[in-house]
């Protein structure tokens, strides 16, 4: 009997949606064991000093999803076969370094210790690595190894956050976080070590000039994945409800893993009949936001139970923006460079103008719609847009 499970799992683990949901599972897997780290962390703290954590959190972890945009994507679908792994380090430390005026000027906004940039350029750039790592793995469909890792990352970050919990203070855990990355960083390497030594282009602008094709798609994402505005609505509602908006966040991130996971494997093999897939997934994220205000609650305790409200109005945003994903990564359409610019650039504008809403109670519903928007538009370009050199229109590849 046992012999029987392992082949048909075999079969249908050498399928497109069999591999989809190998990852999907794995992934929720370890982020389950994440949650149990914001849960230390939002037990442990004050609603305003979790709020200050996860801005610092979001420092490092935001910047290098910018220093490095479009590179996981590209990883995903090509691999080494155009560039050599070293020469995606190069390019993403130098846009870390090309980001560090805007690391200070994060740090000067949401009043953070700016001693502290130095360390977010350093966690932005091993953050960076770690995730090319990951991507790496995941093309060479290499699941298990995949799983040990991220499993890895999260019980060392776990046992670190467990181990300043009576200090009750965010520099702590700060701290105890900065000491995970490395870790992590470090175990990454050694797991693509083999594959290091693969020839490619040592150009490393070459990268950024690759990876643009996923610029829109990888940008909103990454705003809304790292909760870039959190800042926005510190400014605009307050310390306590940044910290409320940073547990939602936590929420909405665990719903988007089935669409990271998805489109980690669809890049390459385009999985037919999306529509049932996008059906269950949008009822997995109704039933998430029925149980949200309890489970807040349960997990973080009654003090986050006002987190369940951003909740309801971020996780259509959040399906919304994962559809939108895997509509541009599998469509044979490609989306100008210039378009992608001025939709990304009017996405900022419109964000922006959060800090001018008068009624605070419209703050979090107008962000919420400033993402479905621009995923709207971005999922027409995917299907209307112009044809990729080389694709026959209609076709995906």
């Amino acid at each position: 009997m046992n012999a029987r499970w392992r082949q048909l799992w075999q079969a249908r683990g050498g399928s497109v949606g069999g591999k989809a949901a190998q990852l999907v599972a794995q992934t929720y897997a370890v982020t389950l064991l994440g949650l149990l780290v914001g849960i230390t962390s939002a037990r442990s703290l004050a609603v305003g000093e979790r709020g200050t954590l996860a801005l610092l959190l979001l420092a490092g972890q935001l910047f290098s999803r910018f220093g490095s945009l479009g590179f996981e994507q590209l990883l995903q679908r090509d691999g080494l076969t155009r560039f050599r792994l070293s020469t995606f380090y190069a390019a993403a430390g130098l846009g870390s370094l090309a980001l560090l005026p805007l690391m200070w000027a994060f740090m000067q906004l949401t009043d953070l210790p700016r001693v502290l940039v130095l360390s977010t350029l350093g966690a932005a750039f091993v953050v960076a690595v770690l995730r090319m790592n990951v991507a790496l793995l995941t093309h060479l469909e290499r699941f298990r190894e995949l799983f040990v890792l991220n499993l890895l990352q999260a019980s060392l970050q776990l046992l670190l956050f467990l181990a300043v919990f009576t200090t009750h203070r965010y520099e702590a855990f700060y701290a105890a976080w900065l000491a995970a990355v490395a870790l992590a960083g470090g175990l990454s390497l050694r797991r693509v070590q083999p594959y290091r030594r693969a020839e490619g282009s040592r150009q490393p602008l070459a990268v950024w000039k690759a990876s643009r094709r996923y610029a829109s798609v990888a940008f909103p994402e990454t705003v809304i994945a790292f909760c870039l505005e959190l800042p926005l609505v510190r400014l605009t509602l307050g310390e306590v409800s940044a910290g409320l908006y940073a547990i939602s966040n936590t929420l909405t991130n665990i719903y988007f893993q089935v669409f990271t996971a998805l489109s980690a494997i669809v890049i390459r093999q385009p999985l037919r009949g999306r529509g049932a897939i996008y059906l269950v997934v949008a009822l997995m994220g109704l039933v998430m936001a029925l149980v949200s205000a309890p489970l807040t609650a349960l997990l973080f305790g009654a003090q986050y139970a006002g987190a369940a409200a951003f909740v309801h109005w971020m996780l259509p945003t959040t399906f919304m923006l994962g559809v939108a994903r895997i509509e541009q990564v599998t469509s044979s359409r490609l989306v100008p460079f210039a378009w992608q610019g001025a939709l990304v650039a009017l996405f900022c504008v419109a964000l922006g103008l959060t800090a001018l809403l008068p009624p605070p109670s419209l703050v979090v519903p107008y962000i919420a719609g400033c993402y479905v928007t621009y995923s709207l538009i971005l999922i027409g370009l995917s299907r209307w847009g112009p044809v990729r050199p080389g694709s026959p229109s209609g076709t995906r590849t």
